[in-house]
């Protein structure tokens, strides 16, 4: 890859994402057709794997290049467009994208936590490219955020419910929120070693104190905003 010149070399790396993307959507719809896992589960690893596409912006050129590293978020600004127009527009209940990221099938669901991720990873890839505060941002919204109900489902035992949300909305679990704190902390170190190898990683006490933050913020905030809360 470094031996093509951009755009050529940014070209290819966001024909790479894109079949990343799309094979992790068929995936997850395939193992949700056969009931291997449920739609929840489903929607939370296509949550996490959409989150790692920043691990593949080492095969995108530098700004010194040129404007072409902006190609990074062509995928997920994309990604969003179709997800609007299949919530708003189309709202095909038996579309794989609905059963792979809704949580009850209703394609207007899309246009919560969905659409909202996408547009997060679009504001991060054009304004803090290969920067470390791109990769709190995503270890916190994919990462610490998508392991939290999968925590809580398995081993949840202390429940509550944010003041934030309706009685009738869905209890949160102390187990999830400390998920949501090692997930955030644990991401941060992944992407940034390998996306940014050659950056200075950010101190350990500041990486936990926003860890912290983004537990508190996921468990107050209604489900249906916390992509948008977590990373402001």
């Amino acid at each position: 890859m470094n031996s093509l010149p951009p755009p050529q070399r940014d070209l290819v790396a966001t024909a790479v994402v894109l079949v990343y993307v799309l094979a992790l959507v068929a995936l997850c719809d395939t193992l949700v057709q056969r009931a291997w896992i449920s739609s929840s589960l489903s929607r939370k690893i296509v949550h996490i794997g959409a989150a790692s596409w920043l691990l593949f912006w080492s095969l995108y050129s530098s700004h010194e290049d040129g404007p072409y590293w902006r190609l990074n978020v062509f995928v997920p600004a994309a990604k969003g467009v179709e997800l609007f127009v299949k919530g708003a527009i189309i709202r095909d209940p038996n579309d794989k994208d609905v059963r792979s990221m809704s949580r009850s099938g209703n394609p207007a669901e899309l246009l919560l936590g969905p659409l909202q991720f996408t547009a997060v990873m679009t504001f991060v890839g054009l304004f803090f490219f290969r920067q470390n505060v791109a990769c709190l941002i995503m270890a916190a919204v994919g990462v610490g955020d998508g392991i939290a109900p999968i925590v809580g489902g398995w081993i949840g035992r202390h429940k509550y419910r944010s003041p934030l949300v309706p009685k009738n909305a869905d209890v949160k679990s102390v187990e999830g929120s400390v998920g949501v704190f090692v997930g955030t902390i644990i991401g941060y170190y992944m992407f940034a070693l390998i996306a940014i190898p050659s950056e200075p990683l950010i101190p350990v006490s500041s990486v936990c104190q926003y860890a912290l933050a983004t537990a508190v913020v996921e468990g107050l905030a209604p489900s249906n905003i916390d992509n948008i809360a977590i990373p402001v």
